[in-house]
């Protein structure tokens, strides 16, 4: 087996083991956590006077907690994995070698869309039209990231990188404007914004970084792979960490305030040791390369 199929295989296991405990373990911290999703209507007020005026009536329509998104994409991120680790068995270290990475990308399209709604539930921004919207650009963006991997080779990849650049802008402004402006924002709020703002970027960094390799897919592929578990791990735990923190007192809410603090630190050095890691390794299959090429010269010349 190769060893990113079994790396696949593994951060499978992981996230399915994560996704499962969650869901059955904090029960009630999901029902304490739920928010409401709700439709506004706008209502034409006509008083028999000169006046124009609307009111916005808010119609309920059900609840879901942040937590519990996180729970789902975890498992999702495991199915995918999963996927991966059959569909690339056969490739060198197991990993995707042939742009663009079908897989991937379909996984983003839904994950990273349901991290972003998880986002705005967690400020209270329920409203069901926002968030179809908020739906519609997630998916566009990751449409953009597959054709801008798509079109490395053949260097037209670059409209696809300044519309994908606009779209994560109309995301992640509103949010952020949402975020610090809440009144009576606890700890952790604040931070899983941070996370989700530094996490999200580095993706089109990777996807940037690709355009500048375009015969070292591979290591665009492990770099994803690794962006993917970081990110989704260190943001599932945050946002528990957060949210619990804020129905909780005393000695249970230290307890959560801490998996925050675990939840920024652990994730995000995991992730410069493997960048590093993967740093190493290139250079030592380069240097053996060079090696390799040098001998068959060597035979060649004498």
């Amino acid at each position: 087996m190769k060893p990113w199929t079994i790396i696949h295989v593994a951060l499978a296991v992981i996230h399915a083991l994560v996704g499962a405990l969650v869901w059955a373990l904090m029960e009630d911290g999901i029902e304490k956590t739920r928010q409401m999703v709700y439709e506004s209507q706008s209502v034409i007020v006509d008083d028999g006077g000169d006046d124009f005026s609307i009111d916005v009536e808010q119609h309920d329509m059900f609840r879901v907690s942040p937590i519990e998104i996180h729970a789902f994409v975890s498992v999702l991120t495991a199915v995918s994995h999963l996927a991966s680790a059959w569909k690339y068995r056969n490739n060198s270290d197991g990993v995707a070698k042939n742009r663009p990475n079908v897989v991937r990308w379909t996984e983003y399209a839904i994950t990273a869309t349901l991290i972003t709604l998880s986002g705005t539930l967690t400020v209270g921004q329920g409203d069901l039209f926002g968030l179809v919207t908020l739906i519609i650009l997630g998916v566009s963006l990751q449409v953009c990231g597959y054709y801008i991997e798509k079109n490395v080779e053949s260097k037209q990849w670059w409209p696809f990188m300044i519309l994908g650049g606009g779209i994560e802008a109309a995301i992640v402004t509103p949010i952020t404007l949402w975020t610090l402006t809440a009144r009576n924002a606890r700890i952790g709020i604040l931070d899983a914004w941070i996370a989700y703002f530094i996490y999200y970027a580095l993706f089109p960094l990777n996807a940037w970084l690709d355009t500048k390799r375009p015969n070292d897919f591979q290591t665009t592929d492990k770099i994803y792979v690794i962006l993917s578990f970081t990110s989704k791990m260190a943001l599932l735990w945050i946002t528990v960490g957060a949210l619990m923190a804020n129905v909780t007192d005393g000695e249970e809410e230290k307890g959560w305030i801490a998996v925050v603090r675990v939840a920024e630190a652990v994730p995000a050095a995991f992730l410069v040791a493997c960048y590093v890691w993967l740093r190493r390794d290139k250079g030592k299959t380069n240097k053996a390369e060079k090696s390799a090429t040098k001998a068959r010269v060597a035979n060649l010349v004498f």
